[in-house]
């Protein structure tokens, strides 16, 4: 397994909130956490570059399972990062606007996510709905625009995570926040363990990210138009 933590405590551009600790008030220090499959890609490192951010660490990850990898990243931030108050995951083929993650912080809650959509036709938002009897995710195809609004499952694409959820019992007494074991995605594991320790999970869909693929990068764009040309098909037949 390779590892990589680089610290940079360089002062924001911006001004984050101050966060709430045990009643005191402390200022924000994040690890963003970046599991990679291989190099990542010029636009992640410029998205990097112009992102806002308070005082952070960053930890990326290779060559292991998803689920594994995300692991490590939670351990290493509660073990040896005492002084951090989120982690923020961020996958390494999407790119956030440079200022989506003070747009999260000042969401205020304990799980938080920017709107990303899938690499592949139909394109359709990561947002979900947990079925009836709680055996798969449902994908929703609508959603209410520049809201913050609740989820019942997303990717982790660009999720931020308050430190107290990680340190629920719940997660603790499963030994482990993210896994396959219970026959889903290791991000739809995560929510339930999530729900089941009584955490909500919510989504700023204002933060439109971008999911890169080989040839382009989908967004809310690529999403309406692929929606607009299959209207076209169905009212102009061939």
């Amino acid at each position: 397994m390779s590892e990589q933590i680089i610290v940079d405590k360089t002062k924001p551009p911006m001004q984050f909130p101050e966060i709430k600790v045990n009643e005191t008030k402390q200022e924000a220090i994040i690890l963003i956490a970046m599991p990679a499959r291989g190099l990542v890609s010029r636009k992640i490192f410029w998205a990097y570059t112009a992102l806002f951010k308070p005082k952070h660490m960053f930890m990326s990850n290779e060559h292991v399972p998803i689920d594994e990898a995300r692991n490590v990243c939670v351990k290493e931030f509660l073990v040896n990062m005492p002084e951090a108050t989120h982690i923020l995951f961020w996958d390494s083929d999407v790119v956030p606007p440079h200022d989506a993650l003070l747009k999260l912080f000042n969401v205020n809650k304990p799980v938080v996510s920017g709107l990303y959509f899938q690499k592949y036709a139909p394109h359709r938002p990561h947002i979900y709905l947990l079925s009836e009897n709680k055996t798969h995710f449902i994908p929703c195809v609508t959603y209410t625009k520049d809201s913050v609004i609740e989820v019942e499952g997303t990717g982790m694409g660009f999720t931020l995570i308050r430190r107290d959820v990680l340190q629920h019992e719940a997660f603790l007494k499963r030994g482990k926040w993210f896994g396959f074991d219970r026959g889903f995605g290791e991000d739809f594991d995560f929510s339930i363990t999530l729900r089941e320790a009584g955490f909500k999970w919510y989504m700023d869909t204002s933060i439109i990210c971008g999911h890169v693929t080989d040839e382009y990068t989908v967004d809310e764009k690529t999403y309406e138009l692929y929606g607009a040309s299959e209207q076209m098909k169905i009212f102009n037949p061939e």
